[in-house]
């Protein structure tokens, strides 16, 4: 399957790396569009427009690093920052608005509560995608 348009949600995970690594490896072969998305998600006691310098620094070094990662594997790439109440609306909002064709999402490997490996986001992404989902489990060797 050749993509044109690949997103990669980042969160500032010890993942994130490894998942804009592999975005970059299928955007270079297939000369496809690469999109890294930061979700703020704004706590309800919070108007949904709210100016949280904190949060809008962190988002912008988590970008910047994937800048970087990009810059360093020779693909071009382009950033997005959206703040929301739902991290996993906000994905499919961004899979809609870039014509994304994969989404990439990275997960640690390490069972939550209950055994459970996904949490409400890639849920929510894997139910309702209109496009491919690829999961990337982190620390697993090429």
């Amino acid at each position: 399957m050749k993509y044109k348009s690949i997103l990669v949600p980042i969160n500032g995970a010890d993942y994130a790396e490894e998942m804009i690594d592999l975005a970059c490896k299928l955007a270079d072969r297939d000369e496809a569009e690469l999109h890294a998305l930061y979700v703020f998600v704004v706590p309800r006691t919070l108007p949904i427009d709210a100016s949280v310098p904190a949060e809008e620094n962190k988002g912008a070094e988590i970008l910047a690093r994937a800048e970087a990662a990009a810059a360093s594997a020779g693909v071009s790439i382009r950033t997005h920052f959206y703040q929301s109440r739902s991290a996993g609306v906000s994905v499919l909002d961004a899979i809609e608005r870039l014509q994304a064709d994969l989404v990439i999402l990275g997960v640690s490997g390490e069972p939550r509560v209950g055994g459970i490996f996904f949490g409400t986001t890639t849920d929510l992404v894997l139910k309702n995608a209109p496009c491919r989902v690829l999961i990337g489990r982190a620390g697993m060797e090429d």
